[in-house]
């Protein structure tokens, strides 16, 4: 017997035949030509584009929709807020395509993660979204975000249906380079997983819940992120400060926003903060010594719901230099000496993710 109901055919009753009502119904949640559809704008730091011919489903109150763009649609992404009317700096927004009940249709910015004021989750369809500068960068030359201000949209941060990564898109950047999002910030802790939050207590070996690479690698595995490794790390931090570490030369122990001991913002070139400078950044790979011929713990009193012995472990890198390192620091900078269970107040982590399957 099939599971499946006819919706349409040409001949019989109204309601199978080949008509708009049913041509709707059988519209594919998404059709894009361009991947992404939603880029930055070309006349304010505040504005997004949706690309021409993106056509995009909303089933609302059981009827199905389909909204295209024809042309590209710049949009103001502050007119657009459904609350108070300037982007607050260092946040995600959402950005929501949204039915009128009248046949029109309204491109909203937000901060909600489900749905809009006004709206609901049945009239609403969450489309895409971005993360704002959370400090300004002032001018630095050479540099693709010299002189953007606080509450500017990271044109690197934009994502959108067919341009994500496999994790959540919060907090992230995209480098085109080498195909990976790459967290915005060192690691925090919210709701019990890490993330990238701007003004959170990052994490590291001596903070209350203690990391290392072991568990720094089990943590990420659990919201789709990875270390990055050399390559990456090296692409990502690039346009950072170099030979030079935090201004106060001290642990900040907040993510966000920083200068170095030459006044200049600590950010690379996509929108990464604090990549030199700060804290080492446990990586992806392996070299330099190891540990003894013999079987030990591959865990410690830190850790909880895991075993497992290791023998002859590789040290893991570390990359970007801490806040005392001033020449040591920057996108080059590694340091091969730790084995992964060190524990340090220097040593803390970045993500990075995957794109998820592209969709069209």
């Amino acid at each position: 017997m099939s599971t499946l109901n006819i919706r349409w055919k040409n001949q019989d009753a109204p309601q199978f035949k080949l008509n708009a009502d049913n041509l709707h119904e059988i519209h594919p949640q998404l059709q894009a030509v361009h991947a992404p559809f939603l880029v930055a704008g070309t006349t304010s730091r505040k504005h997004l584009t949706l690309k021409e011919n993106t056509a995009i489903k909303i089933i609302s109150d059981g009827k199905h929709l389909v909204f295209q763009a024809d042309a590209d649609v710049e949009f103001n992404g502050q007119t657009a807020l459904d609350f108070g009317s300037s982007f607050d700096p260092g946040k995600d927004y959402y950005i929501y395509l949204c039915d009128n009940g009248d046949g029109t249709s309204e491109l909203v910015t937000s901060l909600n993660a489900t749905y809009p004021a006004s709206y609901t989750a049945d009239s609403s369809r969450k489309i895409g979204g971005f993360h704002t500068l959370c400090a300004n960068v002032g001018t630095i030359s050479g540099h693709a975000l010299s002189g953007y201000l606080a509450g500017d949209i990271l044109p690197a941060s934009i994502w959108c249906l067919n341009h994500r990564p496999v994790s959540a898109p919060e907090g992230m950047v995209y480098h085109a380079g080498i195909d990976r999002w790459v967290d915005i910030y060192l690691a925090s802790i919210n709701a019990g997983e890490l993330a990238s939050r701007n003004g959170a207590a990052h994490v590291t070996g001596d903070t209350a819940t203690k990391f290392h690479w072991y568990k720094f690698s089990q943590w990420l595995g659990r919201i789709g992120k990875r270390m990055l490794n050399q390559h990456e790390f090296v692409a990502a931090s690039l346009g950072s400060n170099q030979g030079t570490n935090i201004t106060g030369s001290a642990n900040p122990t907040n993510t966000g926003g920083y200068v170095d001991t030459a006044g200049r913002r600590m950010i690379s070139s996509i929108g990464c903060e604090s990549c030199c400078g700060v804290l080492w950044q446990w990586g992806e790979g392996d070299g330099g010594g190891q540990s003894a011929d013999a079987w030990l713990d591959a865990f410690d009193v830190n850790d909880s719901g895991v075993g497992g012995q290791h023998r002859l472990s590789p040290n893991r890198p570390l990359f970007g230099a801490n806040w005392t390192h001033a020449a040591i620091c920057g996108p080059r900078a590694s340091n091969w000496a730790n084995g992964p269970l060190t524990l340090y107040a220097t040593n803390g982590v970045r993500g990075r993710a995957e794109p998820k399957n592209r969709e069209s």
